[in-house]
């Protein structure tokens, strides 16, 4: 059985302010630092931005982290909270690793 890992993936929310770069969104700072964090601590595996326009990313989380945890560090964002991202946990299945 494939090790579960779960993903957030974040799409523009409601503050998101259309036009500007996504590098230039207020408060994505604090979300790159939040994250950043979390590597840190051990419990984010891999993450990004998507690279093309529509923006958004995904945040993939050791494979230690529950699914209620997972969610619990989804809702904890300063960008989630600030509605400047939405966000989406789903199960990945870790199936093909190099």
């Amino acid at each position: 059985m494939p090790d579960i890992h779960y993903a957030v993936i974040h799409t523009p929310g409601s503050a998101w302010k259309v036009g500007v770069a996504a590098r230039e969104q207020p408060g994505l700072g604090d979300h790159v630092d939040y994250y950043r964090g979390l590597v840190k601590a051990g419990k984010l595996k891999v993450g990004g931005p998507f690279a093309d326009d529509a923006s958004g990313g995904i945040m993939v989380f050791e494979s230690s982290v529950s699914e209620a945890e997972a969610r619990r560090l989804a809702e904890d964002d300063p960008a989630a909270k600030a509605g400047l991202l939405d966000y989406q946990v789903r199960p990945w299945a870790w199936v093909f690793v190099k």
